[in-house]
């Protein structure tokens, strides 16, 4: 193939290469954390361009990217202001990186986010007759019939009050029997 010369090629400095760059070599705590932050400036670049250099980035960029995930993503506040500090994270990085000179500070020290989104709603618990309902499902022969891993997920569930991420990732190592 003959090289395009008038094709576009992202900077080294681009979110695309930047991100990229960050999801790979930045040291994670989990994996939840790395794959949300992956999604963030996925989306970001969705927003104001992957190929944009970062040290263009504006507050006007987070504001931008903030209203983008309320009208396409219907996301609640919370998740608007995770996602932008996923972001944030990216750019507190690059400027440790000796080869981004261009990016000195963070273009979003203080964003103020409170107006974006939905507020979180509460979660309804269920009802003692629904959970006996659920649990009914384990003695079904057949179609419909809860297996004995999904049992167990639920039990933990119901009894620890972990989240259905944390309960689904346990292994023995993280079981400790308390009373």
């Amino acid at each position: 193939g003959q090289n395009n010369p008038n094709k576009i090629i992202a900077p080294k400095t681009s979110i695309k290469n930047v991100g990229k760059r960050y999801i790979k070599e930045n040291k994670w705590g989990r994996e939840r954390t790395k794959s949300g932050a992956r999604l963030a400036i996925i989306r970001f670049g969705n927003c104001i361009g992957a190929d944009k250099d970062i040290a263009d980035i504006t507050a006007k960029d987070g504001y931008a990217f903030a209203k983008h995930l309320e009208d396409e993503y219907q996301a609640a506040n919370k998740t608007i202001k995770s996602s932008v500090s996923y972001v944030k994270g990216m750019f507190t990085w690059a400027i440790t990186v000796p080869e981004y000179a261009s990016i000195n500070s963070n273009p979003w020290p203080k964003l103020l986010l409170t107006k974006f989104g939905n507020a979180s709603e509460e979660y309804l618990p269920f009802k003692p007759e629904q959970i006996s309902a659920l649990f009914a499902l384990a003695k079904l022969d057949g179609k419909g019939r809860m297996n004995r891993r999904e049992h167990l997920l639920l039990s933990i569930l119901i009894a620890t009050g972990c989240r259905l991420d944390e309960a689904a990732l346990l292994c023995w190592e993280n079981v400790i029997k308390h009373k």
